[in-house]
């Protein structure tokens, strides 16, 4: 190698050297902690020891709420197809069965009903009475 290629290798690795040394002697800076306030909770009775049952409750809840969502798109398409064939909105729910738009009448989710307005042709689910 030429003379001026192993200078500018020892100027580098001299450069790094520095450059390591001198960022290592920096003084530490020392973080303090500051204590957390504990947010509001709107779970009053939450803690560590409830906290598996307090997920798998409202994992529970969520699945239940998709479900009762699902239900409800499938009526409505249900009562869509109703009023194209029929031209008038369906008297009950089970009439729904009878014409074949659907196969049977679902079921809601626990603790919930259906709430159909034949006037309207508008279906909810509603808690159970």
């Amino acid at each position: 190698m030429k003379k001026h290629t192993w200078v500018m290798i020892r100027l580098y690795a001299l450069t790094m050297a520095a450059w390591m040394f001198l960022g290592g002697c920096q003084p530490a800076v020392q973080k303090t902690v500051q204590p957390v306030s504990k947010p509001a909770s709107t779970n009053a009775g939450s803690s560590l020891v409830t906290a598996p049952v307090d997920y798998i409750q409202a994992e529970l809840q969520a699945r239940q709420n998709t479900q009762g969502k699902i239900v409800l798109i499938t009526i409505r398409k249900a009562i869509e197809s109703f009023q194209q064939l029929e031209e008038r909105n369906p008297g009950t729910l089970d009439e729904l069965v009878k014409t074949g738009c659907l196969k049977a009448t679902p079921s809601p989710p626990r603790g919930q009903e259906f709430e159909y307005n034949a006037a309207t042709g508008e279906v909810t689910l509603a808690p159970k009475k």
